[in-house]
């Protein structure tokens, strides 16, 4: 991914350039054995894509190293590690949703509401971990130095290495010898919201938006993108299931239960445009 991604050049020069045969023929045909696309993503400059220091120390920012970089600046190390971190902490949303989805029985199996609520609890712990001590790794600040990953070498810097790409693929049938748009890593790309979202029964009310992280599941690794898959289609879902127990309480308390029976409002969404603007004109946004 690396090779490829600089073999085409780097920010606006790379649209529509010829990535020569002899490196577009074999990064095809792995790409199609592995399931992937043949494109730098967020599996191959995250995920697969560190060390430990410290073989038997923590995954943690100060015994993480990356094992390829662009730039070899501090603020891209930063910013990848940030990921690797994140993932890690992100194992107990997996086992909670792992003993969510036994817990919702199937397949002859019934469900067992008390381990539903226990592994909806870890869910709420984990995420509330994620969110609250991983994320600002993003955002620490060195004293003396300002931010490890600054904003400015990040967009100045690192976007042009690992934004979309269209280009030809030279050699490579499948593409007809026309230029491909490819989109670059993003962390839209990792399973673990699109997994918790598909456990909840979650969906994206912008449909664009829902189209495009669709699509960037077959960046994902197939195992991945199978597991998202796997909890999407389990039935009963958790929607499904806390739906059939609101209605059978009801009816066993009576008429004067009927609020119960009430389908369940949509998950409320933010409203998008004042962050937006906030971030594309923060000098001359205001409220």
């Amino acid at each position: 991914g690396f090779g490829g991604r600089g073999g085409a050049g780097e920010g606006a020069k790379a649209q529509a350039r010829v990535l020569p045969r002899w490196l577009a023929v074999p990064w095809c045909a792995v790409a199609a054995r592995l399931g992937r696309r043949p494109m730098l993503d967020y599996a191959g400059c995250v995920l697969y894509n560190w060390d430990r220091v410290n073989r038997s120390g923590p995954i943690s920012m100060a015994n993480v190293r990356l094992l390829n970089r662009f730039t070899g600046l501090v603020d891209e190390e930063w910013f990848f590690k940030t990921h690797i971190v994140i993932e890690s902490e992100a194992a107990e949303v997996v086992q909670a949703l792992s003993r969510g989805l036994d817990a919702l029985g199937g397949a002859g199996t019934p469900p067992d509401p008390e381990a539903l609520l226990l592994s909806l609890r870890a869910l709420e712990g984990a995420l509330w971990r994620v969110a609250r001590v991983c994320l600002p790794i993003m955002f620490e600040r060195a004293e003396g130095q300002g931010a490890l990953c600054d904003y400015h070498m990040f967009y100045h810097r690192l976007r042009n290495f690992i934004g979309g790409w269209e280009v030809v693929y030279e050699g490579v049938e499948a593409f007809g010898g026309k230029p491909v748009r490819m989109a670059g890593p993003s962390g839209a790309m990792s399973a673990l919201l699109p997994t918790v979202d598909a456990f909840l029964g979650i969906s994206m009310s912008n449909e664009a938006l829902g189209k495009l992280l669709a699509d960037f599941e077959g960046y994902m690794p197939t195992a991945h993108a199978d597991f998202i898959r796997k909890v999407r289609e389990h039935a009963p879902s958790v929607r499904d299931f806390v739906v059939d127990l609101q209605q059978a309480q009801a009816q066993a308390q009576g008429p004067e239960a009927g609020l119960a029976t009430a389908p369940p409002r949509p998950w409320p969404r933010p409203p998008l445009q004042p962050p937006r603007r906030a971030i594309r004109s923060p000098l001359t946004w205001e409220p």
